[in-house]
């Protein structure tokens, strides 16, 4: 996800035990019998069943390679700090352990050991904590995102595809299904997250997307810096974002709503800033939101843009006062109907649309929305 594509110097890391393919793990128990290796076993509960199965099949496969003293020294153990199987194992065997802590669910295990010890075989997990702190000052942009994204559901658009134009970055948007998914599928609603890697998907999926079943909306990813390559007298990385900006609108026209959020480049840093973007939950109190931008830096972002173009909002003028509304252009961007969507002080999400031109709404000192004409309002 952050490392290079080629590298013969890069440490081996095998992710195993998400599946239960036994051509799979056959294939895997023989190589590593030929090769030294260490396990690291990664599960909370002890009990997550490929995880078992797998640990299981590679433990049997130790002990007839290793001495129970070599095995000591090879297997570590990330689980609960308390309970669970695993953690009975490494006090009774003695493992090396860390600690998953109890407060924070699988989808949000990036920030722990579960995730960093693996990571930092590879990579700088210093730089990538470092861009996770930098990236609480997104807390009003990530708000903004999940504005757009409840009024987008509302408007009956259940599938947010993200969309990313480098390769290795298709990591990022599986750790973001599954954040998504395990966040909001539940109780019979939720948005879908899908996700494409262009240029490769343009051609199996590009179509549907444009012309096909209105039921999805788009967050591109799109890459300020990478590598200079020359084609033609031109950089390859430009003609890469090039491709991005000419689909992007393609499908704007085409009525799918698309989101925009802008990289510097693909490193630690950055991807730890958008990692804690996606990750940010507001809390409802305006006086820890005020806290939390306080102790973050008042630097530059590396995350450049946030560009609505399907619900041209200006981000700058979203503010937490609850006699505030935010005007959007959802359906035809060339016509005066609008839609206001409006939320409240306290960050609950109160989004209603309005089909009304901007200038018939008014929201009063209250927070009411007022009506014209025919049109409908629901207030607070």
């Amino acid at each position: 996800m952050m490392g290079k594509y080629f590298d013969n110097n890069q440490f081996e890391v095998i992710y195993a035990g998400t599946t239960l393919s036994s051509e799979y793990m056959d294939e895997l128990l023989k190589y590593l019998w030929g090769i030294d290796f260490t396990v690291n076993v990664i599960s909370k509960s002890g009990t997550t069943m490929e995880t078992t199965i797998t640990y299981d099949l590679i433990k049997d496969l130790m002990k007839k390679k290793y001495s129970k003293e070599e095995m000591c020294e090879r297997i570590i153990v990330t689980t609960d700090e308390i309970n669970g199987s695993l953690r009975k194992e490494v006090n009774e065997e003695g493992y090396e352990s860390f600690v998953i802590p109890n407060d924070i669910g699988g989808r949000y295990s990036i920030v722990t050991a579960a995730h960093l010890l693996p990571l930092a075989c590879n990579i700088n997990i210093k730089e990538f904590v470092r861009g996770l702190n930098s990236g609480r000052k997104y807390l009003d942009d990530a708000y903004n995102y999940s504005v757009v994204r409840k009024c987008l559901f509302d408007m009956g658009k259940v599938v947010e595809n993200y969309v990313v134009y480098e390769e290795k970055m298709s990591y990022f948007t599986e750790w973001l299904k599954q954040l998504f998914g395990e966040s909001e599928g539940k109780n019979g609603v939720g948005i879908l997250p899908t996700s494409t890697v262009h240029t490769r998907d343009l051609h199996s999926l590009g179509q549907f997307i444009q012309e096909g079943n209105k039921i999805q909306f788009e967050t591109f990813f799109k890459v300020g810096e990478s590598n200079y390559l020359e084609y033609k007298n031109t950089n390859l990385h430009s003609i890469n974002n090039v491709v991005l900006d000419s689909v992007l609108k393609a499908h704007y026209l085409g009525s799918v709503p698309c989101n925009v959020i802008e990289l510097e480049k693909v490193d630690e840093f950055n991807i730890g800033e958008v990692m804690y973007f996606f990750m940010i939950r507001p809390n409802k109190k305006k006086q820890q939101k005020e806290e939390d931008m306080s102790q973050s830096a008042a630097t530059d972002a590396d995350i450049t843009t946030m560009v609505m173009l399907s619900v041209q909002a200006d981000l700058n003028s979203v503010g937490f006062s609850s006699a505030q509304g935010i005007a959007f252009d959802i359906n035809n961007p060339t016509s005066n109907a609008t839609g206001l969507y409006y939320y409240s002080e306290d960050f609950d999400f109160i989004i209603h649309t309005i089909k009304a031109a901007k200038n018939d709404i008014s929201v009063d000192s209250d927070g009411v929305m007022q009506q014209n004409g025919d049109y409908y309002f629901v207030q607070n």
